[in-house]
Parts: C-alpha cells; structure tokens; sequence
C-alpha cells in the first residue's frame, strides 16, 4: 500500500495517524533536498509538534525518532534502489512485449506476402 502523502485517500482520511505519519515523511523529504538528513529530520520534528502532526509520539520519542536518522537515510536509498530495479524489470517486460507484437506483425506480414507469392505462382507459373 502507497502511504506517500496524496495516496489511498480513502485509507488516510480514516486513518489521522498514517495520514500524520504520511506527512511527517513528506516533511523530510522536503527538508532533505535543502538540508542534510539529521537536521531534516529535526526541523520536521519540530514542525510536526508545532502543527500537532503526531504532536503527542514525537513528543515523547523525540530523540529516538531523531537517531532512526541513519536508518531512515539506508531505507531511502535502498528504495530509490528498489524502484530503479522495478523500473528496469517493467521496462524489460515492456520490451518483451513490444517485440512478440512485432514479431507476429513480421509473421503475419511474411504469410500475406507467402500467399501472393503463391497465387502469383498459380496464375503465371514458376519463376
């Protein structure tokens, strides 16, 4: 299930922590294309509790929500991995696909191209 904010819309409008979780993430993400990871990770922190985005967790697991820094940054970049993989593999199939189509294409176009050859062969003869 895609958690990212603005995903299963239905899930998150039923659900205020994920829905908070979700956007806490959002706010990382955000801050680590500015900042470095721990400080991103921190300034999310704080934002979160200022704007009661799971206020009462954060509050109380701050320090440990902080240090999961490293593993959240391994968990980023293990996922970029992994959707680059997927990417690859749907394209390959992609590929694969196109080419049975174009195959059979060709095969459809050499048995059209036989049959003339043959009703050719049949009103004048042999070559």
């Amino acid at each position: 299930m895609n958690i990212n904010e603005g995903q299963n819309n239905v899930v998150m409008k039923n659900c205020r922590t994920l829905r908070e979780y979700s956007r806490f993430v959002d706010m990382i993400r955000q801050n680590a294309g500015r900042m470095p990871q721990r400080k991103a990770v921190e300034k999310a922190v704080r934002d979160c509790i200022r704007k009661n985005i799971l206020r009462d967790f954060l509050r109380k697991h701050k320090a440990r929500v902080i240090k999961m820094n490293m593993l959240y940054e391994y968990d980023e970049k293990q996922h970029r991995k992994w959707e680059r993989e997927e990417a690859r593999e749907e394209g390959r199939k992609e590929g694969r696909e196109e080419e049975r189509v174009n195959t059979e294409r060709e095969r459809q176009r050499a048995d059209v191209a036989e049959e003339e050859l043959a009703r050719y062969k049949a009103r004048f003869g042999t070559l």
